[in-house]
């Protein structure tokens, strides 16, 4: 009979002596809450003194900041970081009411810190939104700038098709590329250095153009005075019942991908908070709040 090398024989702990053993098997924070407080604490006074120094990249939507391309190309010295795109493709997403094509570009960039650590994020860029979206032709008494009804979906001559009926003039190829690779950029030195913040080139052009009527009627809700009532209740009836396009749909898959959603995340996303299971199933009363779901969310 071999007696066996004590060494190799097993021991079995009691409980007691089990609670008492090192768990190494448990995952554990590289950093403490201090240090990274201090990181975000670095990273804000860095934030703070380009801001002062190039105000010229700062883009302000209803009151908040989003920092656009020279502000994440600084940060990229800041950090000393290596950015460099890793993939790039070219894809067709649907057809304009004229025939053409609704392309745009998918890309990758890898960003690297001096330590070796390195992310990989994505940025996408379509025809569709270099367009602009149906803007509500009612103009306020005396006015040649402000509407009556906003957000525009709800008047009642609301076309949700508006945007496909032609290619936007400023969808050259160029254009829709390079707006690809600086989301992607940004993307990836933000994930890497900037907490996840949004960058300017991320905010959609239909966000731009809400910005102005949005900030003009700011003032009548903090007074408390009651809103015309075209525009308490057009709201609920405009669209009441009725799906989206086939095109808000394919707009709406191309955003939340750009935003970095998987399918699996947005099919829980549209299940839990609109009760459907295809983006083709959301009401048009449901369309403009699912578009920011996917925007100020994230699905990675």
């Amino acid at each position: 009979m071999t007696t066996p090398n004590p060494s190799e024989a097993l021991v079995v702990q009691s409980p007691d002596t089990a609670a008492l053993s090192p768990m190494v098997d448990s995952p554990m924070p590289v950093f403490t809450g201090e240090q990274m407080a201090r990181a975000l604490t670095a990273y804000r006074d860095l934030q703070n003194a380009l801001d002062r120094s190039m105000p010229e990249q700062i883009m302000q939507l209803d009151g908040k900041p989003f920092r656009k391309k020279g502000y994440w190309r600084a940060i990229a010295v800041a950090f000393n970081l290596t950015v460099e795109p890793v993939e790039e493709r070219r894809e067709v997403n649907g057809q304009f009411h004229d025939g053409r094509d609704n392309f745009g570009y998918i890309v990758s960039y890898k960003a690297t810190a001096p330590n070796g650590r390195s992310i990989v994020s994505d940025g996408s860029c379509f025809a569709v939104e270099k367009g602009r979206r149906f803007k509500c032709p009612h103009l306020k008494p005396g006015s040649d700038r402000y509407t009556v009804h906003f957000p525009h979906h709800t008047c009642p001559d609301f076309d949700p098709e508006y945007q496909w009926r032609v290619l936007p003039g400023e969808a050259t190829e160029h254009n829709v590329r390079g707006h690809a690779h600086t989301r992607a950029f940004n993307r990836a030195v933000s994930n890497l250095v900037g907490f996840g913040e949004v960058s300017a080139e991320e905010v959609t052009r239909e966000d731009l153009e809400h910005q102005a009527p949005a900030a003009a009627q700011a003032p009548q809700r903090r007074s408390g005075a009651p809103l015309p009532l075209q525009q308490t209740t057009t709201g609920t009836t405009n669209g009441a019942g009725r799906k989206i396009s086939e095109a808000q749909a394919k707009r709406f898959f191309a955003i939340a991908k750009g935003a970095g959603w998987s399918d699996d995340e947005l099919r829980a996303l549209l299940k839990t908070r609109y009760s459907v299971d295809h983006s083709r199933d959301l009401l048009v009363t449901d369309y403009e709040a699912a578009i920011t779901a996917v925007q100020e969310g994230s699905g990675s």
